[in-house]
């Protein structure tokens, strides 16, 4: 029997449908959108296993590409990634990462800022090991798992991660529960609104849809979820440009000009009060 949602996941208030192809349904208190099917932690074990580590897999560029770079000593992060790190990170900081991957982040933290403590949290157990490798302190599980580390945390970092979280409102708790007072939320999620770029999107979403996504994010969202008695909202920011790509980038660049571009990226800056 499939199990689903009957109230928003996070808030517990009513949902109703909004892609039928997807079965997503958007909360009318937060706004959240989200798959309504619950899946169990194997479909999830599988399916990262398959993401990351089949022979030719969909996140090569991260499991495979990526990690022989960094192998050679080459740690390349995107810019966006690059100026939130730099603008809030202090060479003090004790950081975690929940989804740290083959360990881009700690790499590029443990270079640029010495002095910081960095902590990882990875759900795939191979793509952990190669984390490990790099002599990061990474730990292998999924976000759960962060409520058993030693102190607090004064920046939590997610980079693409928060879409795929199934238990959202035990996510953010545990993230309020592990950052310091005063202490910053810092992660990026697909903008779900990046599909109001094309004309009569229909129930087309331009991102993996569930089991992979489990979240959709517009601002207006994470602007009612995040302002709250718990959090304060530091930035929110849509990446400015689009990824290029020959066939369309012509037309997207002519709504860079007159304003009407949906970012395919939220940046967020979260403070907990």
């Amino acid at each position: 029997m499939i199990e689903v949602f009957e109230t928003c996941k996070y808030c517990g208030e009513n949902i109703q449908l909004v892609n039928t192809k997807h079965d997503l349904v958007q909360c009318e208190s937060c706004e959240l959108i989200f798959s309504r099917k619950k899946f169990s932690q194997q479909e999830f074990s599988e399916i990262y296993d398959r993401l990351y580590n089949d022979k030719n897999p969909k996140y090569k560029a991260h499991s495979i590409i990526e990690y022989e770079q960094l192998k050679k000593g080459i740690v390349k992060v995107g810019y966006n990634r690059q100026r939130l790190v730099k603008k809030y990170i202090r060479d003090n900081s004790n950081i975690l990462e929940i989804g740290s991957g083959i360990g881009l982040m700690g790499c590029f933290i443990q270079q640029t800022f010495p002095n910081s403590s960095f902590t990882g949290v990875e759900i795939d157990k191979k793509v952990n090991e190669k984390a490990r490798s790099f002599g990061l302190n990474v730990h292998q599980g999924d976000f759960s798992i962060i409520k058993d580390l030693d102190g607090n945390f004064d920046v939590i970092l997610m980079w693409e991660v928060l879409e795929h979280i199934q238990d959202m409102e035990q996510c953010l708790s545990l993230i309020k529960r592990k950052l310091k007072s005063g202490g910053l939320f810092i992660f990026s999620v697909p903008n779900y609104d990046k599909r109001l770029n094309y004309n009569s999107p229909g129930d087309t979403i331009f991102q993996d849809g569930p089991p992979i996504h489990l979240n959709f994010f517009k601002k207006k969202a994470i602007r009612k979820i995040f302002d709250s008695e718990d959090f304060e909202v530091v930035s929110l920011e849509k990446k400015k440009l689009p990824y290029f790509n020959f066939k369309s980038f012509s037309s997207m660049f002519l709504k860079v000009l007159t304003g009407k571009y949906e970012g395919p990226t939220l940046f967020c800056v979260i403070r907990k009060k």
